[in-house]
């Protein structure tokens, strides 16, 4: 039995009468009896008892029809399911994030944003770091990272990076140190004597380059004391008084005890968030998410960041 017989079999059943069927099903009525002999003769029983007043379904035919429908509305649910993946409305979508991208409140609205539009996507989230994304996505163990990408890592010809959110760096020191007195922009240069706390190089998050690169505009190359592979720890080792540290401004929402900070003046201090994701033809489903992620802010939209992103529907908006 295929589907177009089980469909007229439900109408024969559910009318209890051919000519009826018929006129539902838009056919004619001897086709429509030719395809219900048919479906007798595979199952080897009679399936309606007929005379020249009435159609009844037989003992068969009843079990037939409860069967028969569960078998057409699971076919139907598939078959929009499929349509609702090639439409990339479902499936699944595994998303990494560096440690400091949940502080952000665009990274909930994001997410709350997609949900809202795609409720038929799963997201699997992971905390993952920088370089560990990067071999993830060579792996294809996951779809997307968010992530602040040093420039050694960006000339991955194999990932392809869409600026995502503007992401300022602050200064973050002791509450007792005389930096404490302003609340205004610090210049970098103001801080050649000071011994920072700084990120381990290898964790490839872009802030030990970050950090590099800000104090060389500012004429020094800075004394670093201590370092960590977590951002949040080296925002503890701060507050124990080992020094200062450069750290994304959306680290102010922990409120670390005994930690003050400053914004830092000049656009040498601004860097981007990006979204990673393999170089290639981009699904409808991951398409979607792109197209949400990189227009929830028009205010920042990223114009200023070039993108080797050309190919494809994968662009900058």
């Amino acid at each position: 039995m295929d589907y177009r017989q089980l469909r007229y079999f439900i109408a024969v059943a559910e009318e209890l009468s051919f000519s009826r069927a018929a006129r539902r099903l838009n056919i004619s009525q001897p086709p429509l009896s030719i395809q219900i002999k048919a479906i007798e003769t595979e199952v080897g029983t009679t399936l309606f008892s007929r005379n020249r007043r009435k159609v009844e379904l037989t003992p068969a035919g009843e079990v037939l029809l409860e069967n028969a429908r569960r078998a057409v509305q699971q076919l139907e649910h598939t078959t929009e399911a499929v349509r609702r993946a090639g439409r990339g409305e479902a499936g699944t979508i595994r998303l990494a994030f560096t440690s400091s991208v949940p502080m952000r409140e665009a990274f909930a609205r994001m997410l709350r944003t997609f949900r809202g539009r795609y409720p038929d996507v799963q997201i699997e989230l992971q905390h993952m770091g920088t370089g560990s994304q990067f071999s993830a996505l060579a792996d294809d163990q996951i779809d997307f990272g968010i992530l602040r990408p040093p420039i050694a890592l960006q000339k991955n010809r194999d990932i392809k990076l869409l600026p995502l959110w503007r992401d300022r760096s602050r200064l973050f020191f002791p509450s007792h140190m005389p930096f404490a007195v302003s609340s205004a922009p610090i210049e970098m240069s103001e801080l050649v004597d000071q011994a920072f706390v700084g990120v381990e190089p290898v964790v490839n998050c872009g802030m030990h380059e970050h950090l590099i690169s800000l104090c060389g505009a500012a004429g020094f190359t800075p004394r670093i004391e201590q370092e960590a592979r977590e951002l949040n720890t080296v925002l503890g080792l701060v507050s124990a008084g080992l020094g200062i540290a450069v750290l994304p401004e959306c680290y102010t929402c922990m409120a670390m005890p005994g930690v003050s900070s400053r914004p830092i003046a000049g656009q040498d201090a601004e860097s981007w968030l990006m979204i990673a994701m393999r170089d290639r033809v981009v699904p409808p489903l991951l398409q979607r998410f792109v197209d949400v992620a990189c227009n929830l802010d028009a205010a920042d939209a990223p114009r200023l960041v070039p993108s080797r992103v050309t190919d494809g529907r994968v662009k900058v908006i």
